[in-house]
Order: structure tokens, then sequence, then C-alpha cells
């Protein structure tokens, strides 16, 4: 696979952060979703239990969204540096704005591939 003029090592470890807390804030929000749907008249009278709950989910959720991070990313690291070397401008303050999206997104399109058998 071709590669680009400058190393993209950090941005690849930023997508996986940025693709870890995405899976993790679903699962956040599905969780609070079970625990307490917002049609139900508790959770307009109880606001301090909602807030209480959804801080001690935070973490449990951040941890729960490293394993599909890993999985998509596992094996692939380099592959995926390479991909996204081609993107880097040269500007890190520029660089870190997009790069680490590419990354992420292409982590998902391989570990996608390697699921299908691909």
């Amino acid at each position: 696979m071709r590669r680009g003029k400058w190393d993209a090592k950090v941005y690849v470890f930023f997508g996986f952060l940025i693709l870890a807390a995405g899976i993790g804030v679903a699962f956040l929000l599905i969780g609070a979703l079970i625990l307490e749907p917002p049609w139900t008249k508790s959770w307009l009278a109880d606001r301090h239990w909602r807030e209480a709950t959804f801080n001690k989910m935070i973490a449990p959720a951040f941890v729960a969204g490293l394993v599909p991070a890993w999985l998509a990313f596992r094996d692939r690291w380099r592959c995926i540096e390479r991909f996204a070397s081609r993107y880097c401008s040269g500007l890190a303050n520029l660089s870190v704005v997009y790069v680490p999206l590419i990354a992420a997104g292409y982590g998902v399109v391989r570990g996608f591939r390697k699921l299908r058998g691909r």
C-alpha cells in the first residue's frame, strides 16, 4: 500500500480513541434509555438520580467502547497508518482536525471487511 509523505501514527491513535468514544456514547445512550426511559413520570421528577446514574455509566461505557474499537483496529494499525498518511497536509494543526476521522473511518471499513472474510 502506498503511503504519504508524513507520519500519521498519532492521528491513528486519536482515530482509535474517537471510535472508542463514539461506540461508548452509543452504549451510554442505549443504557440510559433502558434504565430510565424519558416517557416515564419519574424521568421528569427525579433529575438528581438520573444525573448520578448517567455519571456512573460514563467510564464503563467508554471501556465497553474500547473492545469493539480494538477489534476494528487490531492487526491493522500499519495499514490504517499508511492510508491515513496520504491525507496528512504537513501542518500538524490542520491535520489533527481531519486525519483522525479518516483513520477511524478506514479502521471501521477494514474491520467490517475482516468480518465478511475479505
